[in-house]
């Protein structure tokens, strides 16, 4: 009896371990459906009276479909993290425009012939220039960007776009957008 008893724990086991993957592979599936992620690795050539530099960047992106409710879309950026552009000599290396991109995009309308979709994004440049003329590396220029100067000052430097984009049968676009909605209305 105990023998029978061991093969039906021991296949319900099986069961409920074959259910829980199967069950975890469609969330995995259903969460990559929802979210886009990217790694960009890109060379930087330039040449300075006639000597060529050459550094690297690298940039990271989220997109997350339908956040919160069908239609709306959540984005992050972060871009241009690299070293440091050296054309004279090290002290005077000038630090990469590393840039954190945030934005929420809707599709206020989503039919076969026609679509509207409706955005709101904000960047905040992550460069900190020191008055001796040095800048932070950008691992660290990433943190103590926000930290430099108020609240006030901080909201300043946001850079604040929005847009929208009409869609007609796949064929016609037409677009438009403001730049800096809300950092124009705080600048003394």
């Amino acid at each position: 009896m105990s023998n029978v008893k061991a093969i039906f724990e021991e296949n319900i086991v099986e069961i409920i371990e074959d259910l829980n993957a199967e069950l975890l592979q469609d969330r995995i599936i259903n969460f990559w459906k929802k979210v886009g992620a990217h790694l960009t690795l890109t060379e930087l050539v330039d040449t300075y009276w006639g000597e060529v530099k050459s550094e690297f960047a690298v940039d990271l992106g989220v997109l997350y479909r339908n956040f919160l409710l069908k239609g709306l879309s959540f984005g992050a950026n972060l871009s241009n993290m690299g070293p440091k552009i050296t054309y004279v000599d090290a002290a005077q290396a000038d630090p990469l425009p590393t840039n954190l991109k945030i934005g929420f995009a809707y599709k206020v309308l989503d039919m076969e012939y026609n679509k509207l979709t409706i955005s709101l994004d904000t960047n905040k440049l992550l460069v900190v220039r020191h008055q001796d003329g040095t800048s932070d590396p950008f691992y660290k220029a990433i943190f103590s960007s926000w930290t430099e100067g108020s609240l006030r000052e901080q909201t300043r430097r946001l850079i604040t776009s929005c847009g929208a984009e009409y869609v007609y049968n796949n064929m016609i676009f037409l677009r438009a957008g403001m730049r800096s909605l809300l950092s124009l209305s705080s600048r003394a």
